[in-house]
């Protein structure tokens, strides 16, 4: 029997059929619900006070399902249901809780793992990720739910329907004008530019071309129709090793600007006009300054351990702080949200904005990176050289290394015991221990050695300020693993 669910950093998440079955999702649902009422009643005082959930769920293999299956236990506990009637990003999930006074939310998802996975996202009542402290609360219900074997109850959805306990929804034209409240939509439709936008089969396909339907900017959508094998690369993940073809296209046509979208379009990859990919940490800092300088925006930034060192360049210089937390949105959220931060951004691509929900938008991300674009002329270019003119010149790369549970001990373990002083000939100023282990060095490169929260994955990050230290770095990560 699948062990009991987990939630790492970005949710749940198990290979179809193996680990994610319908038995597990309705075992999370009755958990949710149990932990959600208790909650409730304790805060109103009130047993019978219905609590309220969002239901979403992207293009994979039988999501919508999943996301029924979810909804019939929900149901049966007296939850008042409102379920997506088509697949959806997970940030327009968390702007329907807001919108209809919902107690939480849950998505049927496995952002960007390969095909094999499904899994299952829970928001809090803000859109935000929901806290830590609610999801070790759901898995200690799954454990008691497990030891007692009894199955979870259902209830028909047509049933709830006609009961009134259960809305079948379409909250994407809503978010829809929430997006046009941030941009002179106008100014972008009439720019003029071709933008590429490879929707990896996800949940984000059809809105930025539903937003440009008319003017002189031109979407070219590629990969927008529903195919939850995920042809062609391992998993809808917006990295340069799966956007050849972006790439190809955005040459070829001499477009502006290629966007790439995850499974369930919370992060974005970008390829620029020359064919190169830009990576996560460039993004975030080229965002970060054109919200602080142009935008005229100001308050705290918020990164991630894994985020780059050109945050606290830009920061200085704007005389803004920034919060550094745990690798993952659920960790970052909170601070976000307490501090009123103007962005939280991870390595990945996944970039939250004040004035919206508490959540990543990789099409919110798309739509300043473009009006940024559009500003400055229709190329990336310029904007590239004035933030290396700002920062100076960084490099970044990530290497993922395969390692079972049942391996993280030991490879942990010898790196501890290893105890450098110096990597790649450069003295450790400090080490960092709370999410892994974060060297950072005395030329201001880093290198951070953690266990991935979503994959079977022992994960090395390194900045440096040459592509060569970088490698270096990360040679020398691989040698502390033993992996």
């Amino acid at each position: 029997m699948p062990d009991a669910p987990r939630f790492g950093t970005d949710g749940w998440r198990g290979i179809i059929a193996e680990d994610f079955t319908f038995a597990a999702v309705r075992r999370v649902s009755q958990a949710l619900a149990l932990e959600l009422r208790a909650r409730s009643a304790l805060e109103t005082g009130d047993t019978a006070d219905t609590p309220a959930l969002v239901i979403g769920y992207d293009t994979r293999f039988n999501s919508a399902r999943f996301a029924a299956a979810a909804a019939e236990v929900l149901a049966a506990h007296d939850i008042h249901v409102y379920l997506c009637n088509r697949p959806i990003p997970s940030q327009v999930v968390s702007q329907a809780i807001v919108e209809r006074g919902a107690d939480g939310g849950m998505v049927i998802t496995a952002s960007h793992n390969p095909a094999q996975y499904n899994g299952i996202k829970i928001h809090a009542q803000n859109g935000a990720p929901a806290s830590a402290a609610f999801l070790h609360a759901i898995e200690d219900r799954l454990v008691t739910l497990a030891a007692s074997g009894d199955e979870p109850p259902r209830r028909a959805l047509d049933a709830a329907e006609d009961d009134g306990n259960l809305d079948r929804i379409n909250p994407l034209e809503s978010y829809l004008e929430g997006l046009r409240q941030h941009f002179d939509l106008d100014a972008l439709r009439g720019a003029g530019l071709t933008v590429v936008v490879d929707a990896m089969y996800g949940s984000g396909a059809g809105i930025l071309p539903a937003l440009f339907a008319e003017g002189a900017t031109k979407i070219i959508e590629m990969n927008g129709v529903a195919n939850p094998l995920f042809p062609n690369i391992r998993g809808p993940e917006p990295i340069a090793a799966n956007l050849g073809r972006l790439t190809r296209v955005v040459q070829d046509g001499n477009s502006a600007l290629g966007f790439a979208l995850d499974g369930d379009a919370d992060r974005l990859g970008v390829i620029g006009r020359d064919g190169a990919y830009i990576n996560g940490q460039t993004l975030f800092a080229l965002l970060t300054l054109y919200l602080l300088e142009t935008r005229g925006w100001s308050g705290p930034i918020v990164k991630s351990l894994n985020g780059t060192a050109m945050i606290d360049v830009i920061a200085e210089h704007f005389n803004v702080p920034v919060f550094e937390t745990s690798v993952g949105f659920t960790a970052m959220a909170p601070v976000f949200h307490e501090h009123d931060a103007i962005i939280a951004g991870e390595e990945t691509g996944g970039f939250a904005f004040r004035n919206h929900v508490p959540y990543r938008d990789g099409i919110l991300s798309a739509l300043f990176l473009l009006e940024l674009v559009v500003g400055r002329g229709g190329t990336l270019d310029t904007a590239l050289t004035e933030l290396e003119a700002r920062v100076g010149k960084w490099s970044y790369e990530r290497l993922d290394l395969p390692c079972h549970p049942e391996q993280a001990d030991a490879a942990t373990a010898r790196i501890r015991a290893a105890a450098p002083k110096r990597l790649a000939g450069v003295p450790i100023v400090r080490l960092k221990d709370d999410d892994g282990l974060k060297y950072l060095l005395e030329d201001g490169s880093w290198l951070l050695i953690r266990f991935s929260g979503t994959e079977p994955v022992l994960r090395l990050y390194a900045e440096a300020h040459s592509p060569e230290r970088v490698q270096e770095l990360l040679t020398r990560g691989r040698e502390l693993t033993g992996l």
